[in-house]
């Protein structure tokens, strides 16, 4: 019915091609390979008709239909659906090798880094079309930030990760599992959020089930699967991309390699590894956030050369690792085009987004807490605390502040990751 010299289709949210490119892999059958290509083929040449394209703000961009893959420049439309279909292409450019695709998703990345995604990892800024407004548009309150959206991104930077072998991919996959990802779920299990703003005035909560329920569904599947993000495999090298404790199993070119991994990350930056088995190379990712750090093999210190975003380490059977990154508090500035946050500080840890709950720093008034309450004075300082399952929490003179994957987990009340910068002046006679 549908394919080359057929019907033409356009599928509304680009999770078919995914689906495609996994049954090729299982099976090696090429028809399901050529269809999802014909399906990526079809967008940007008008095929697909909606009365949906008549409301305002709506038209083929919001279903990535305005412009052929090849050509694409710019993020545009529904994030869930951008998501899916830039990790389509990204499956189809590593299996096909094709160079136009390649280039295109570079250029997408390179436009939603930094204009279009939020500190936490959140993209899409406005709920009128779940999605992209306009570049360096960030509304806190009011903001997006589906938690689809940010499953979505690690979807895709997975790929891209595999696909050029650079860190700063798996780096943006560590930040949705800590902050876009993690934040959809209620520290139980129980609630979940669709959409997930960085400032609330405490009306924001998670809930139980939705009227189309595809973050909490999402949320089961994609969960259960973080172990698959972990690792990856080029020859005899075996790379960390993230930091998960456990053993691993790993399929290599020469037998299996047996990682077992000793961390309490990201609570703290220390991680324990010890290789047997067949691996030759074991190349950790050293995070984009991390600035000094130090690494011995057996007990002795050694200082390989960092290569896209990448530490190798030759190892043998047996061989003990100890990777250790300091984790300093972090006070940051957006980018100055951010009209919203100029003035403003977001205060981080680690791959780690911290926020301010009205129930920790009383004295503001609910409504205004996310426009007024300045971050406050004197150095942080680190506490371990049982709270919240276990966090680490952050404190100066004024503010003690929570990770933001934590928020809204006890009393209703205030969030904001951003903060004044300086307090407020009052005008007086």
């Amino acid at each position: 019915v549908f394919g080359p010299g057929k019907r033409t289709w356009i599928t509304c949210h680009q999770e078919l091609e995914l689906a495609l490119v996994r049954l090729w892999r299982h099976t090696g059958r090429q028809d399901f390979l050529h269809f999802a290509q014909f399906l990526v083929e079809q967008r940007g040449h008008g095929h697909l008709k909606s009365e949906l394209f008549e409301k305002y703000g709506f038209g083929p961009d919001y279903c990535q239909d305005d412009v052929p893959a090849r050509e694409l420049t710019r993020v545009t439309g529904h994030a869930v659906r951008a998501m899916y279909y830039y990790s389509a292409l990204a499956d189809i450019a590593a299996i096909t090798a094709d160079q136009g695709l390649y280039a295109a998703l570079l250029r997408l990345w390179a436009d939603v880094v930094p204009g279009n995604l939020y500190l936490t990892g959140g993209i899409g800024q406005d709920a009128a079309n779940e999605g992209i407004t306009r570049p360096f548009h960030k509304p806190n309150l009011t903001a997006y930030c589906e938690t689809c959206a940010a499953i979505g991104m690690a979807l895709w930077n997975q790929r891209m990760n595999l696909l050029t072998g650079e860190a700063k991919y798996a780096d943006l996959v560590e930040t949705e599992l800590y902050n876009g990802v993690l934040a959809g779920l209620q520290l139980d299990g129980s609630k979940f959020f669709y959409e997930n703003p960085l400032s609330s005035v405490g009306k924001h909560h998670r809930k139980p089930w939705y009227g189309c329920s595809c973050c909490p569904t999402n949320l089961v599947r994609f969960v259960p699967s973080v172990g698959g993000y972990a690792y990856a495999v080029q020859d005899s090298t075996l790379v960390v991309n993230q930091f998960v404790p456990g053993t691993a199993r790993v399929p290599m070119a020469q037998g299996e390699a047996v990682l077992t991994v000793d961390t309490r990350y990201p609570l703290d930056g220390h991680v324990h590894l010890h290789v047997t088995g067949s691996v030759q190379i074991l190349r950790l990712r050293k995070p984009g956030w991390c600035t000094s750090w130090t690494l011995t093999v057996n007990g002795k210190n050694i200082q390989p050369e960092m290569q896209n975003g990448y530490l190798d380490v030759p190892v043998q059977p047996g061989d003990r690792l100890a990777f250790s990154m300091d984790m300093p508090v972090c006070v940051v500035h957006d980018d100055p085009r951010v009209l919203e946050n100029q003035g403003r500080v977001a205060v981080c840890r680690g791959p780690l987004v911290y926020c301010a709950e009205e129930c920790d720093n009383p004295g503001f008034v609910r409504e205004y807490f996310h426009a007024e309450l300045p971050v406050g004075t004197g150095a942080w300082h680190t506490q371990h605390a049982d709270m919240l399952g276990g966090i680490v929490l952050l404190k100066n003179d004024q503010r003690m502040l929570i990770p933001y994957y934590a928020w809204d987990n006890r009393e209703p009340g205030a969030m904001t990751v951003w903060m004044r910068e300086y307090p407020v002046c009052l005008l007086t006679d």
